[in-house]
């Protein structure tokens, strides 16, 4: 168990009043309004962290012995979130699809990267 800076438990599955655990379309029902409202905070933020997405991206094709130029070849970013990975990727020429949750999360995708395929949904299969 981990505690936040506030005092918080973190790491740890809300339950519900019955004492189980909430099941994935419970946690994504409760997940999908808050990333809505991050939407354009992320959106804000990712520009800033593209150097760090951009290295990063670069190490771990590095390690998977991938061709710089993806021409052909295809990416998949689960929980794209504001979409820099997927984003970094397309401009490599990979052919990417990226897929989260949250519509608004998806929106912000598919303006910064109109190329790649963005959609909505559960990769947890619920």
């Amino acid at each position: 168990m981990i505690k936040t800076n506030t005092g918080k438990q973190a790491g740890v599955l809300p339950n519900r009043n019955d004492g189980h655990s909430l099941s994935n379309v419970e946690l994504t029902q409760l997940h999908t309004p808050v990333y809505d409202q991050l939407a354009a905070e992320y959106d804000a933020r990712v520009e800033t962290l593209m150097p760090v997405i951009k290295a990063s991206i670069e190490m771990c094709l590095s390690f998977a012995n991938s061709p710089d130029e993806g021409h052909g070849l295809r990416g998949l970013d689960i929980g794209c979130g504001a979409g820099g990975p997927a984003h970094v990727l397309a401009e490599k020429g990979y052919e990417v699809t990226g897929v989260d949750i949250s519509e608004k999360m998806i929106e912000v995708c598919r303006r910064r990267t109109p190329e790649a395929s963005f959609l909505v949904g559960d990769y947890l299969g619920s």
